[in-house]
């Protein structure tokens, strides 16, 4: 089993490769936090599934997981293709909305064409736009446009095949944030019961507003999930910070992002939205490639190991397996080796956050005084674990926004919160049930460290509450008890 007491935690993406409850349960055995489940690929039914088999393991195991539903978004894709094209350097090709490829697809003098599913792509190009397709692999470069028609010579050779996905660097599209197909899977997630909601292609913080108003319309009261804007086109890093406001945590979802903008931007870009992020407590996720090469290999490149590493020593709160794990040959050897890293690399003092590291990201507000008085005493008093009771959350992942060295246990009373709360770094939350009294809520806390081996006798840990148990947003009392 892995270390319970990682502080940054680790996404899978589940697929076809580890679909089954037998290779979901060694998953989290090998250091799986989070679930992703990427609504580009698979049926209501499938996923379904899967949300029923992390579930079961998850009580199994006596291990919250949470469940992160990553919808398409306003993504342009290849459409239906009979059988894969393959494009020539220099070749002349023509794309065209899905709806008029079948009446087009083998007319004389056409040359070779390409379905399109954004029925308008043309209005949002002119001559000399780029167009990648599949991860940019492929390029083409924009003749004219003809009506819906775009003609287009090929830069880059390949064989394009169906549902391979489109970028446009530097264009910004028409589409809106939402397509009908989200909205099905938004109402679908909630009914199911996700813990958190990622919209891809995000371009400003109104489609993070567009989001919320949509899971508030379908929310059924109690927990909505967490709402995590996927930051992968130039828009969305010239609103970055607005952005972060509208959202619960972010991702930095990197191969969009690169084809976007530029690939040697995107390390600094990497740096500036987990800065951001931590600047205004919301968790942040670094995604993309990160152990790409063991989808066919047992091991890493050496460039993935510090890849990873870097990110831990940023303080990012979450890495993520995409193919490595849906699809990849060695999807339980590909987690082993991210926690390794992790644990390697959180190990050494490259991640360690000074005692300043505060008043870098000072924000005001009694919550985030009490949680700053709380970090300083437990440094101080060399606690070995920070303990915080909270109703909403908010003040566990105010203490979480301060990288302290010494553990944190989040003790909450709701099953969902305790998932969410698992995409903050270094928080293990714990359900408990409600407490009448501050006197109860320590005897609860103490006996819960004692169980869960997180401190043993002897040690101090630094409890943090609000002496009005049970209200929310009353956190005041800090206390340090000896076990």
């Amino acid at each position: 089993m892995h270390s319970m007491y990682r502080n940054t935690k680790i996404i899978c993406t589940i697929g076809p490769a580890t679909e089954s409850q037998k290779m979901i349960e060694q998953l989290v055995k090998n250091g799986m936090n989070i679930a992703r489940l990427n609504f580009s690929h698979g049926t209501h039914q499938y996923h379904k599934t899967l949300i029923q088999n992390i579930r079961v393991v998850s009580k199994r195991l006596h291990q919250p997981v949470a469940i992160l539903q990553d919808l398409q978004g306003p993504r342009i894709r290849i459409g239906i293709l009979t059988e894969p094209v393959e494009v020539v350097r220099n070749e002349k090709i023509i794309i065209v909305p899905e709806s008029e490829f079948k009446s087009l697809a083998g007319k004389r003098g056409l040359g070779k064409i390409l379905p399109v599913q954004y029925e308008e792509l043309y209005k949002d190009l002119h001559k000399d736009s780029t167009i990648l397709i599949d991860e940019g692999f492929i390029e083409l470069e924009v003749v004219k446009i003809v009506g819906s028609h775009i003609h287009a010579q090929v830069v880059t050779s390949g064989i394009v095949k169906t549902n391979k996905g489109i970028n446009t660097p530097g264009k910004e599209l028409s589409a809106d944030p939402l397509t009908k197909k989200d909205r099905d899977d938004i109402r679908f997630g909630i009914e199911h019961g996700v813990d958190s909601i990622a919209l891809s292609f995000v371009s400003c913080a109104d489609d993070m507003v567009v989001l919320k108003k949509e899971v508030m319309k379908r929310a059924r009261g109690g927990i909505t999930p967490a709402l995590i804007a996927k930051i992968e086109r130039q828009a969305a890093m010239d609103d970055i910070e607005n952005i972060i406001v509208e959202s619960d945590a972010v991702m930095v979802a990197r191969g969009d992002l690169a084809l976007e903008c530029s690939a040697a931007e995107v390390p600094v870009m990497q740096k500036r939205i987990v800065g951001a992020c931590i600047r205004n407590a919301k968790p942040v996720i670094v995604a993309t490639q990160m152990l790409d090469s063991m989808i066919e290999n047992p091991r890493p490149t050496r460039a993935e190991v510090s890849d990873v590493a870097n990110a831990v020593i940023d303080h990012a709160d979450c890495v993520m397996l995409s193919g490595e794990t849906a699809s990849g040959s060695y999807p339980l050897e590909a987690v082993a080796m991210m926690e390794k890293i992790i644990e390697e690399t959180e190990a050494s003092p490259y991640d360690d956050a000074p005692r300043e590291f505060a008043r870098m990201f000072h924000m005001s507000g009694d919550r985030h005084a009490i949680a700053e008085a709380a970090v300083d005493i437990a440094i101080t008093e060399q606690a070995s674990a920070l303990v915080i009771a909270s109703l909403t959350g908010a003040t566990i992942r105010a203490v979480a926004q301060l990288r302290p060295a010494m553990r944190i246990l989040g003790l909450v009373t709701e099953e969902a919160l305790a998932r969410q709360l698992i995409f903050s770094w270094g928080v293990n939350p714990l359900v408990i049930a409600k407490q009448q009294s501050v006197g109860k809520l320590i005897e609860v806390c103490l006996s819960t460290l004692e169980k869960t081996k997180i401190a043993k006798k002897g040690d101090k840990i630094v409890l943090v509450a609000g002496q009005k148990v049970g209200i929310p947003g009353t956190t005041n009392f800090v206390q340090v008890q000896e076990l």
